[in-house]
């Protein structure tokens, strides 16, 4: 692999994720191009590449995507952002909203289903059934085989380790081969479907969206993607809308397009303009 066509190839890749890999992950990439170039039959990068940007290479890119894009997660992470969603964010948005109207909550990347199942544990561990109040709850992802998973719904200890008891107990039945499946009513509650947040056609589907959950996305962008992502998440959002990012993460750069609230030790970011 001549540096040459990797720089064309980490250049396109960013093209089509929004993804800047840096020089610590060139054995990560390498290993799993090499991987790709050999089952694909692919004669070197130059016409991998090629072959990546043909109708006939659409199921080879949505294999490449899927083995070079990261799904660490586990349930009930970072849940002082839950605690603010559901004392502080939910309420305020009922206020302005009028009752009765349905909130929709949007959690992308959603990997395998752990971010999007958590909340909705979290609002059924305070007595807000999303049903019953109205709560609509989607997670996105451009990882399909992440997707599969999320659908299927089973987990294994270690990602259920910081899981309140009572709720593991209560929503997971344990499986012969150890893993843990998620009640029918939790699966239920959320909506999966795959989309590219870089491109504004697949992130059509999400408009009026009113809390968004994008952690630990942007921090693997570089400055461009992640200024051109953003401005697509906000279309999405409805005015007084809010994002939450991951803790290592900010709108700093993009101040002039949200305004920074506080809940506590919790920032999130709202959306300005007309509520009605």
């Amino acid at each position: 692999m001549s540096e040459q066509a990797l720089r064309r190839f980490y250049t396109f890749f960013r093209h089509q994720t929004g993804i800047a890999f840096t020089p610590a992950k060139r054995y990560y990439v390498e290993s799993r191009l090499r991987a790709r170039l050999i089952a694909s039959g692919q004669d070197g990068v130059e016409a991998y590449l090629a072959h990546l940007k043909t109708p006939a290479g659409t199921a080879e890119l949505e294999q490449l995507i899927n083995l070079l894009t990261i799904n660490e997660t586990f349930f009930y992470r970072e849940t002082r952002q839950f605690e603010a969603l559901t004392q502080s964010v939910l309420p305020e948005l009922a206020a302005l909203r009028g009752p009765g109207g349905v909130r929709r909550l949007l959690c992308m990347p959603c990997a395998t289903g752990e971010e999007p199942y958590s909340i909705a544990l979290h609002l059924l561990a305070h007595g807000l059934d999303p049903v019953r109040h109205h709560i609509e709850l989607h997670g996105a992802d451009i990882d399909t085989d992440a997707l599969r998973a999320a659908k299927a719904g089973l987990y294994d200890d270690e990602t259920l380790r910081h899981l309140p008891g009572p709720l593991r107990a209560r929503y997971f039945t344990r499986q012969p081969d150890g893993r843990h499946q998620i009640s029918p009513a939790v699966r239920a509650c959320v909506q999966f479907a795959h989309a590219n947040i870089t491109r504004t056609q697949d992130m059509q589907r999400y408009r009026e969206i009113d809390v968004l959950f994008c952690r630990n996305l942007l921090i693997y962008f570089d400055e461009a993607a992640r200024r051109h992502s953003v401005r697509i998440l906000r279309e999405c959002l409805r005015p007084g809308g809010f994002i939450f990012l991951g803790h290592s993460e900010s709108m700093r750069h993009m101040a002039d397009l949200f305004l920074t609230r506080h809940f506590g030790a919790v920032i999130a970011y709202q959306k300005p303009g007309d509520v009605p």
